[in-house]
């Protein structure tokens, strides 16, 4: 068989063989730019490129046999460097992944990912459920400014919104290549799933480093790709949280959302509440009992919100109470029940009872829901609810799950969690309230994150999928932050959660969380303790990232004076803070101190941590840095391979801060003239940050704007000018057109754009990023 010819001539058209086709037929190759077409490729020319027989590469052209990965087909055609079109490389996966998926009844076993499960005995909303798939198709909903394929599901609490959405998503997942709901209570929990939804589609890195960045990829490529997937974001607050985050035509997008006025955003399904004899059915079929009367009293005082009557039935259903007592009971709660709260006050009474029941049962039930009600709604980890108790909770989850007060819900990767709804929460902490335990609660839970929490979320990645189950309940806590202002726990919770969220390059959020880290330990433990002195440390890092010098120094000297009054001149954290200032100090161009400085601070590191220690090898690649900027090549150089060598003893070949120092050498290579292994280090750096910290993170640009000069240098100027593009607009979006690094990204794009004659638009990119000077 010989490769077939595609009447498209596009690598987007068509299956993973037909992709695979038209990049032989073009001659796609290692040395070749994306408009650049090469000599063919024969097929046992390119079967012992990638180490397989021409029958293996005859059938990956039919889509059979494919292998697990396409590792060896993307080395052949694009090479060793993971940058080298980019583009091409994550369609092609993705063609893979969807021509490989597994099939069971002659259907793609197509992702389903975060949705709720059916509700036993759903009844009802048949209108509204064929008004949705109307609205989702793009028919009219009576709304000439609606976006089709977007639809807002909105209604007062309680009244059924992620029932609906749920039981959408089920009847129709057939539909789609995939369906991913997202709960979007907040912007965090949003993101979150978006970004793993990045993952899943092969756009984004195993642990990717800047969620917000990942979001928008995952939406952009759905909206490329025709595949039809359905996205729903649960409980939207309002349409400005999530304006960036709305997908462009492609995937349909279902919200459910309080919010009442979704004009002009999406189409709208206002949810009404249930007909009466629809009302009594439900209760029947999902208590098991059979009372048309009593289900019909019930209904009517519970308001028919369903909310409300599937609880109702729970309850009914598991102590074989009847329709009319319960109903008797109810009354008499709901009539109690103080109004203006922020739910129906049937919601409450019913909740109310559900507890109760639970209570009689497992008297624990009492704290463990006052514990969830503080927790954010979506997946409560079980482990943060052990790790503040002495036993396992098994009997009181399992009390509180049969009166469906509480969802068994596990994350993706299998881990054990639980989910709440935010009404139930609502209630259990009025309950909490009155019976005086919502402090202990409150304690209880930032107890537990303390616990939970990693220590080192900001610079190990293989701590952040744990540190991204538990933000969510650390956001959700900083509602309650006046209960906690004096806690030395909670500013505990708090600057690590904020230390993370600077790893992950979500920098706004971080700064929030640090300056509400820096109050609350400034409170809990006064100015002058040594936690204060770790968060003022922590958020000059944050600072000193965003190019704001001045603001890092500040920080950074106030630590230093606490760190020397309480620990001494010599000792392990004040050569910490001492070397973040010599950063600052070469940032602003004073080379000389910042030398004298690192030179103080790895003696104190060599005494006290030992020659190899990671930290030792830090301040060995700053000082290389320093001595780089001050043109003492030689003594710089020595000093990087000495760093590079202890971390690769310490940390490995394949950890962040090892490519840091490669690139740091491979900078210094080129100033030397050692284009060959400046560019292998820099391929190597590329490759593990882009697998470590994002496609997006600040290193992983400053590695392309180090290997595009390479290139240039080299005279390889397209290939150059594409990956430092690349470099320039990543870093521009994640730190403005005016930091630095962005700038010199500018620069080698400007330059390539010289040695190619492109002068006007070398002349525009001047203007834009002020480079008048160059």
């Amino acid at each position: 068989m010989t490769a077939r010819e595609d009447e498209h001539g596009t690598p987007g058209s068509g299956d993973f063989g037909r992709l695979l086709n038209w990049h032989l037929l073009r001659g796609t190759r290692p040395r070749r730019t994306q408009s650049q077409v090469g000599k063919r490729w024969g097929t046992k020319e390119f079967a012992e490129a990638v180490g397989r027989t021409p029958r293996t590469v005859n059938n990956w052209l039919i889509n059979t046999h494919l292998g697990p990965d396409t590792d060896s087909i993307e080395r052949a055609l694009f090479g060793d460097d993971p940058t080298h079109c980019a583009e091409w490389r994550v369609a092609l996966r993705f063609a893979h992944h969807a021509s490989a998926s597994p099939v069971l009844d002659n259907k793609l076993i197509r992702p389903f990912f975060g949705v709720p499960p059916q509700i036993a005995g759903f009844t009802g909303r048949a209108d509204k459920l064929a008004q949705l798939a109307a609205a989702l198709a793009g028919a009219s909903t009576g709304d000439a400014a609606a976006i089709p394929e977007r639809v807002a599901v909105i209604g007062l609490p309680g009244i059924g919104k992620t029932s609906v959405a749920t039981e959408y998503a089920h009847r129709s997942r057939h539909r789609y290549a995939g369906v991913w709901w997202c709960s979007a209570e907040s912007r965090t929990s949003l993101v979150t799933n978006l970004s793993a939804l990045a993952r899943t589609l092969g756009v984004s890195t195993k642990i990717d480093s800047d969620i917000e960045t990942a979001a928008k990829v995952a939406l952009q490529y759905l909206g490329e790709h025709a595949a039809k997937w359905l996205l729903v974001y649960d409980n939207v607050a309002v349409p400005s949280d999530v304006v960036d985050l709305l997908p462009g035509p492609g995937p349909q997008l279902l919200i459910t959302s309080r919010f009442s006025d979704w004009k002009g955003w999406t189409a709208e399904i206002q949810l009404d509440l249930m007909a009466l004899h629809e009302a009594a059915d439900f209760l029947q079929r999902r208590s098991g009992l059979v009372d048309q009367t009593g289900a019909l009293r019930l209904a009517k005082i519970l308001g028919r919100l369903p909310l409300a009557l599937d609880h109702a039935a729970a309850i009914c259903g598991h102590t074989q109470k009847s329709f009319s007592n319960f109903a008797t009971e109810v009354s008499r709660l709901i009539s109690r029940t103080p109004r203006g709260v922020a739910y129906p006050r049937s919601v409450a009474a019913t909740f109310d009872l559900a507890i109760g029941d639970a209570v009689a049962r497992e008297p624990l039930c009492d704290s463990l829901i006052a514990f969830l009600a503080y927790c954010a709604p979506e997946r409560i980890p079980i482990a943060l609810l052990r790790t503040n108790r002495g036993r396992a909770e098994s009997e009181v989850l399992l009390a509180l799950s049969e009166l469906s007060l509480i969802r068994h819900d596990p994350f993706p990767d299998g881990m054990p969690a639980v989910t709440v709804h935010r009404l139930v929460q609502a209630v259990a902490r009025a309950r909490a309230s009155k019976l005086g335990i919502a402090k202990r609660a409150l304690d209880s839970l930032v107890a537990g994150l303390e616990n939970l929490f990693p220590e080192n979320g900001y610079s190990h990645p293989k701590s952040w999928p744990l540190c991204a189950k538990l933000v969510p309940h650390v956001l959700e806590l900083v509602r309650f932050d006046r209960r906690l202002s004096a806690s030395i726990h909670w500013g505990r919770v708090l600057s690590r959660a904020a230390s993370y969220l600077h790893g992950r390059a979500s920098y706004v959020e971080a700064h929030k969380m640090f300056e509400r880290a820096l109050k609350v330990r400034e409170r809990s433990l006064g100015r002058n303790h040594e936690e204060t002195a770790a968060t003022l440390n922590d958020f000059g890092l944050l600072f000193r990232r965003r190019g704001d010098n001045a603001k890092a120094r500040k920080l950074y000297e106030r630590a230093l004076k606490i760190r020397i009054r309480q620990s001494g001149p010599a000792h392990a954290k004040t050569a910490e803070t001492l070397n973040n200032l010599a950063v600052v100090d070469w940032a602003e161009g004073q080379f000389a101190r910042s030398v004298r400085r690192y030179r103080r601070v790895l003696t104190i590191k060599k005494r006290v941590l030992g020659g190899s220690h990671p930290d030792t090898a830090r301040t060995m690649n700053n000082l290389a840095v320093a001595l780089h900027d001050q043109g003492k090549l030689a003594e710089a150089e020595g000093w990087f391979r000495r760093s590079l060598s202890a971390r690769k003893k310490r940390l490995g070949l394949k950890h962040p801060d090892t490519a840091e120092t490669m690139n740091n050498l491979a900078y210094l290579l080129i100033d030397r003239k050692k284009l060959k292994e400046a560019e292998s280090l820099l391929t190597r750096a590329v490759r593990i940050w882009l697998r470590t910290l994002g496609n997006d993170h600040p290193h992983t640009n400053s590695a392309r704007t180090n290997l595009a000069q390479v290139y240039l240098m080299k005279q390889d100027t397209g290939r150059g000018l594409a990956l430092a593009r690349q470099a320039m607009k990543h870093s521009e979006v994640k730190l403005g057109s005016r930091h630095a690094s962005t700038k010199r990204a500018a620069i080698i794009v400007l330059a390539a754009l010289h040695g190619l004659g492109q002068k006007e638009e070398a002349e525009l990119l001047r203007a834009k990023f002020d480079l008048d000077h160059i």
